[in-house]
C-alpha cells in the first residue's frame, strides 16, 4: 500500500489526476489489511484529499484534511514529500513537455 500512495503522490505532482485515481484504487483493496497502521491510512487518506482538492471538491476535501489533523496517532512529520531528486525530475519533465 505504501508503495500505491506514494506513487498516486507522485502522479498527483505532476497533476496526472486519471494515474492518481487509478493508483489510489488499487491501494484500497489493501485498506482492510493496513487497518491497524495509522502512518498508511492517513497517506491513504492525503491522497484521497489531494484527489478531491485537484478535482475541485474542496469540501471533501477540507474533511478528509481536517480528519488528517485532529488524528492523534497520525504523525504529521511522516507526510510525504517528494525528495529533491523527484522534484528535480518532474520539473525537467514538465519543462520538457512545454
Amino acid at each position: 500500500m505504501q508503495v500505491y500512495t506514494n506513487a498516486c503522490l507522485s502522479h498527483l505532482n505532476i497533476n496526472d489526476l486519471e494515474s492518481a485515481k487509478t493508483v489510489l484504487g488499487r491501494a484500497g483493496k489493501f485498506l482492510k489489511d493496513c487497518s491497524n497502521n495509522t502512518y498508511l491510512i492517513g497517506n491513504y487518506k492525503l491522497c484521497q484529499a489531494r484527489i478531491f482538492e485537484h478535482s475541485s471538491e474542496f469540501n471533501k476535501a477540507c474533511l478528509l484534511y481536517a480528519d488528517i489533523y485532529f488524528d492523534p496517532s497520525f504523525d504529521h512529520a511522516s507526510i510525504y514529500t517528494a525528495s529533491s531528486s523527484e522534484t528535480h525530475d518532474i520539473n525537467q519533465t514538465r519543462r520538457d513537455l512545454l
